[in-house]
């Protein structure tokens, strides 16, 4: 069989029904040569016999593998989907959520037809936000987006061309979710794929690192892909809120160090100062007002924000 053209790979978890909903999404795409690379990272017996049932999706493009069965180990987010990356055979891939779907169906080929007019592109979409069924928010970068849309390319659908510096403008603020973008599957081998122990934002640190190797921005302004914040029991760990806040510092910090574009790396330093402001709120509102100080101080070093001064100030507080 030859390779496929876009290789999609999707970490799952003990979410078998979920999960079906999201492959058929994908296989409704009007791009047939396509390949759905699943990898199961833990699930239970039953689930695992599940997937051999004859009421689960049988379709040649979609494979399942277990991560207990690759050849190094294999646990967690970032280590499953590495996993999955490196079985794929596509030129383009996307990673997926287990629990969305892909709601454009010609997400897939509208990204190809302009990749082959611009290569050396980061090929972006946007998200709808559902809960319950209901959208919450429709369009997750479009709030911020202006700065993407000063060269539109295509009118149907409306696709833009931007610079490095204008999508930094917007990253700074919001980055893209992605179930929206389409990589290239050698150059996001070649800066060694997701960085592991940064869950939940190795997805920011992977797109900063990644972006840099690209010549330009294209960006269809279109929900491409559903997100569903429906609360449910979440995929991996979860983490408290300071936590996550802390990781999300991390995980840009750590990415700053590969980055050689200076927009780039301007947006890298306000997405961490806006984490440690976000880290210094939480701690403020447990009463934590000495550590709070500190990782304020830490934001407002890297540039000055209203929420990191409020912050600073409010850490005096009785």
């Amino acid at each position: 069989m030859p390779d496929p053209l876009v290789s999609v790979v999707i970490a799952t978890r003990e979410r078998p029904q979920l999960l079906q909903r999201a492959i058929r999404s994908i296989l409704r795409q009007t791009l047939r040569d396509i390949a759905v690379i699943v990898v199961d990272d833990g699930s239970s017996a039953a689930v695992l016999e599940a997937y051999n049932s004859p009421g689960f999706i049988s379709d040649p493009r979609l494979s399942i593998h277990l991560a207990s069965s690759a050849p190094r180990p294999v646990r967690g987010a970032c280590a499953a989907r590495n996993h999955g990356l490196s079985l794929a055979r596509g030129r383009y891939f996307v990673f997926f959520d287990d629990d969305d779907e892909m709601i454009a169906g010609d997400h897939l080929e509208t990204a190809l037809a302009f990749y082959a007019l611009y290569p050396g592109s980061l090929f972006i979409g946007d998200i709808r936000m559902e809960n319950s069924g209901q959208v919450v928010l429709e369009g997750r970068l479009r709030e911020m987006d202006g700065p993407m849309l000063k060269h539109r390319i295509s009118a149907d659908p409306p696709i833009y061309r931007a610079t490095l510096e204008q999508f930094a403008q917007v990253l700074a603020h919001r980055w893209p979710h992605p179930n929206a973008v389409v990589y290239e599957a050698e150059k996001a081998r070649s800066i060694g794929g997701l960085t592991d122990g940064l869950q939940p934002a190795e997805d920011l640190n992977f797109c900063l690192r990644y972006a840099d190797r690209c010549d330009c921005v294209i960006y269809r302004r279109q929900p491409v892909a559903l997100f569903d914040v429906t609360p449910r029991p979440r995929l991996f760990a979860a983490f408290a809120d300071f936590h996550r806040h802390l990781i999300g510092a991390l995980s840009v910090s750590h990415g700053i160090g590969d980055i050689s574009n200076p927009h780039l790396l301007n947006a890298a330093r306000r997405i961490h100062a806006y984490f440690l402001a976000l880290a210094a709120e939480t701690l403020n509102a447990s009463g934590h007002r000495r550590p709070a100080r500190h990782f304020a101080r830490l934001s407002l070093a890297l540039g000055f924000s209203g929420n990191a001064l409020r912050q600073f100030f409010k850490s005096f507080a009785p």
